[in-house]
């Protein structure tokens, strides 16, 4: 179709023009389109802005679009071209692959002398069989669909000075082939590294104030859709510091408020953003069970609790480690689109078949993401966004589903309430869902997954798997109910932190194992004593001082030669805070000197705490010893007895005898 040059168009949409200069004058000004008009006029780009639209319209209906003009002085006027339909995979706001299918007469523009003006266009839709309302500005439209629009600003030469690309969609008639609408989850996306200072990270400072008044934009704009289902993907580690922050206790019960409402679901999630495949690469599967402990313990206890087995990944993966990941319960994962490369995977859910069991996958992507930078149009953001939604439903027979996400760092309240009042709205092309039952719905295709880079993490594993261990250690010694278990826990999950460079999460792992030396220290034995037992067994005392300030556990080992026995070895204790005295049980073989070793460990015998040598000195008769003396002693008693016997017997046998020398 070629459109004759426009006549009656001018004249039609004067008092459309009026009316819009009227309503634009008295529109309050932003801060954001402040600063990004100020932005332009500083650097005098020429520059189109969307000032309103319609999301969708009817097969015989008008598409009205008003635009403003800044720092064009000399532009003369504007130039519409619409393209056929696009089709789901087709990217918006771009120059689509073939050229325009029609343009339109050029609209004149009178501009201010500070190169601004607000202007407008009007297309009147038609299907076959009907006459064209407008042969200047009508165009047919046959199918329902998603239609890209280019604006062209030029000046007198023809010349063009700006480019803007925006859509028209057409919705179905009852005549046409029924649209499976697309099913669109929101996810907020609010993920955030530890602070890069070490002091902050392991104090439990430096929340990131500015991320929580930006996503209180995010929630006070849900709090006005309150039907409209969101899922939040929060990092553990940032909300920690958020709870410890008395600045943002009200944000956190704005966050606590948000989520607590039937529709509204928060992630379960990682203790800090991992990359998972470098943990698994590195050795460090075991890993994967700490941060799902942690983060899923600490969402609970500060929000409520998460969506378990779903995580939100930030980096590529691959099966092995979705199999990990699977081990673990984490079942559900979103990952971004460059984790994938089919990007047929972004409009529906896929799985990932591991050796244990499938592991369902969604994906998140720039074409359905709400993210806009200073130089971004947040209303034509909006706009293109909800075509690409609309654009996902073309030429399928069932419906497609769709993961938008959402940035709260560059989210305005304007951009949101655009985009959830187009959500919200009543529409052929869109409906809403929670993402947990999206994630439900069984998967067919399998996702074809982008090799992962994987950093090399140098000595990290070694020096982690090392630490841990140590914190088995002094856990089992503090019993598992000490504060500062849980901290030295906390630390070793946050040096896993993608985001940090390795120098930082060695030092963080380091200094753990650092702090980790004073309680091992705090347990002493004297250098040494000697001891004296008058019996070939008796207790001996071994006096054990604890600098702790908690009752701990542990075991005391004892050694020596053959000499010495202990009935009772190893020995079991919990000892209180300061002087402890346990009595050693200590059975003698033999009189005289012998050596006693002490050794106190941790309850699963890794670390050494204390070791002494103590000399025992056995003054008691032995067993053999004593049977001999008693053998002796009885034969002499025998001896002596049988002696005295016989000389009393003699001497009365000389008493009785006649003396016959007195005859």
């Amino acid at each position: 179709m070629s459109p004759r040059p426009l006549v009656s168009t001018v004249a039609r949409l004067v008092a459309a023009f009026v009316a819009l200069t009227a309503l634009v004058l008295v529109l309050p000004a932003t801060s954001e389109r402040a600063s990004s008009a100020a932005l332009q006029q500083e650097i005098a780009v020429p520059r189109l802005s969307l000032i309103s639209q319609p999301t969708s319209v009817d097969a015989n209906d008008s598409f009205v679009s008003f635009l403003s003009v800044t720092n064009a002085p000399t532009a003369t006027d504007l130039v519409v071209d619409i393209y056929d339909r696009a089709l789901g995979s087709d990217p918006l706001g771009v120059a689509p692959p073939s050229g325009p299918a029609a343009t339109f007469p050029p609209v004149s523009l009178s501009m201010s002398p500070q190169g601004e003006a607000t202007t407008g266009f009007s297309i009147s839709l038609y299907t076959r069989g009907n006459a064209n309302p407008n042969p200047a500005w009508g165009y047919r439209i046959d199918e329902p669909g998603v239609y890209p629009l280019r604006l062209r600003l030029r000046d007198a030469e023809g010349s063009t000075l700006s480019v803007m690309y925006t859509v028209l969609t057409r919705n179905p008639t009852s005549e046409d082939e029924p649209i499976e609408p697309t099913s669109v989850s929101l996810l907020i996306d609010a993920q955030n590294p530890p602070p890069t200072n070490p002091a902050e990270r392991r104090s439990n400072t430096g929340a990131d104030k500015a991320l929580f008044e930006q996503l209180g934009v995010v929630l006070e704009s849900l709090e006005a859709h309150d039907e409209i289902p969101a899922t939040f993907s929060l990092t553990p580690d940032s909300l920690v510091r958020a709870a410890m922050d008395p600045d943002l206790q009200s944000d956190m019960g704005q966050l606590r408020e948000v989520i607590s409402a039937e529709n509204r679901d928060v992630l379960d999630a990682p203790y800090v953003n991992i990359d998972p495949s470098e943990l698994v690469s590195a050795g460090l599967p075991h890993e994967l069970t700490y941060q799902r402990d942690a983060g899923r313990a600490t969402l609970d206890s500060l929000l409520e609790p998460p969506l378990q087995g779903i995580w939100r990944l930030t980096s590529r993966t691959d099966s092995k480690t979705l199999n990990e990941l699977s081990n673990q319960g984490i079942s559900r994962v979103v990952l971004t689109e460059d984790a994938v490369r089919d990007k047929a995977s972004l409009r529906e859910p896929s799985q990932v078949i591991t050796s244990e069991s499938p592991v369902r996958t969604a994906f998140t992507g720039r074409q359905f993401a709400l993210n806009l930078t200073s130089q971004s149009d947040p209303l034509l953001a909006v706009h293109l966004l909800l075509g690409s939604l609309a654009s996902a439903a073309t030429e399928r027979t069932d419906a497609a589903q769709v993961i938008v996400s959402v940035d709260p760092t560059t989210a305005t309240p304007e951009t949101l309430e655009a985009l959830l009042s187009g959500l919200e709205t009543p529409s052929p092309w869109i409906t809403t869902a929670r993402l947990e039952v999206m994630l439900d719905v069984v998967a067919t295709e399998q996702a074809k997954l982008t090799n992962p880079s994987i950093e090399d993490l140098q000595s990290y594993p070694e020096e982690l798997q090392e630490a841990r261990a140590d914190l088995g250690s002094y856990s089992a010694m503090a019993q598992g109910s000490n504060e500062l278990s849980n901290e030295f826990s906390r630390d070793l999950a946050m040096s896993a932190a993608m985001e940090l460079p390795i120098e930082s999460r060695l030092e963080d792992v380091r200094e753990t194992q650092h702090r980790l030396k004073e309680p091992f220290n705090s347990i002493n034995l004297p250098e040494g004593d000697t001891v004296t037992l008058g019996a070939s067994e008796a207790s001996v005392p071994v006096p054990i001082d604890s600098d702790l300030k908690i009752p701990a556990k542990v075991v005391i080992h004892l050694s020596s030669n053959d000499r010495l026995a202990f009935p009772t070895n190893p020995i079991v204790r919990t000892l209180e805070p300061g002087r402890n005295t346990i009595n050693v049980r200590v059975r003698a073989r033999a009189n005289g000197d012998t050596p006693m070793e002490v050794s106190i460990r941790t309850p699963d015998d890794r670390v050494v705490l204390a070791e002494s040598r103590y000399i025992v000195r056995s003054t008691a008769m032995s067993g053999v010893g004593l049977v001999l003396t008693i053998g002796a002693m009885a034969f002499l008693v025998v001896w002596w007895g049988r002696h005295i016997f016989r000389a009393r017997k003699n001497s009365r046998a000389t008493a009785n005898t006649p003396d016959h020398a007195n005859m």
